[in-house]
């Protein structure tokens, strides 16, 4: 569906929110707060994102467009680890109070605010060729104009438009003063979107288009990870 179906969708199942109720802008704020909370919630828009790892440097900077981070892939030419993620209180707690002074092969990663950072730090020898890969659930492309579609237009995610308008239904029930209404949509709502999480996870296509698993011939570094003895 476009915007503009979603719209009229959601003024036929729900008549008594016409324009004097809601005008077709603030509808349209309702409608792209539904498509974020879906993202989300269920994590549909995967992308991923290269970055160039540098000798001395322990933080990088996540993707912009990232709502979140799902998975971190440490290498390059064939050769990928994928890192544990771990917290910095983990890390002072379990390894060394002076962690973040280590530096050698990286074993995994930690998140802080809007960086992604490295345990150990690189030196020369881990930067260079080598990068991250860093897989991120994406910020979903704003709806504006009436041909927009939901979820960055993506083919497999139609079915889910529904939900969209689920979502805005039960905010529109609580406008009106329906709150036995909205509490019911509200949870059908929710039901729908672990749903639409548990369906995407088993995609066999979405899995190896989205999210492909790199490893390299040779082996595991996290072997000799100190975080595991």
């Amino acid at each position: 569906m476009t915007l503009s179906e979603i719209r009229t969708r959601i003024r036929l199942m729900m008549p008594e929110a016409d324009t004097t109720v809601i005008n077709n802008q603030d509808l349209d704020i309702l409608i792209n707060d539904a498509v974020m909370d879906i993202t989300s919630k269920t994590e549909c828009i995967q992308n991923y994102a290269d970055q160039t790892v540098t000798a001395d440097t322990q933080e990088y900077s996540k993707p912009t467009d990232a709502i979140s981070i799902t998975a971190v892939y440490y290498g390059g030419s064939g050769n990928w680890e994928k890192l544990p993620r771990v917290t910095m209180d983990f890390l002072s707690n379990e390894v060394d109070e002076d962690w973040f002074d280590d530096t050698g092969t990286i074993y995994a990663y930690f998140i802080r605010r809007d960086k992604i950072g490295l345990y150990q730090i690189p030196t020369s020898s881990e930067a260079g060729t080598d990068y991250l890969r860093v897989y991120y659930v994406e910020q979903p492309d704003t709806l504006s104009d009436n041909g927009d579609v939901p979820f960055n237009s993506l083919n497999h995610l139609k079915s889910y438009h529904e939900l969209i308008i689920l979502y805005v239904i039960y905010h529109l029930k609580q406008i009106v003063g329906k709150w036995q209404q909205s509490d019911y949509i509200e949870k059908n709502y929710l039901a729908k979107t672990v749903n639409m999480k548990v369906e995407l996870n088993r995609m066999e296509d979405f899995q190896q288009v989205i999210r492909p698993y790199h490893k390299g011939a040779g082996g595991s570094s996290l072997k000799q990870n100190p975080l595991d003895q």
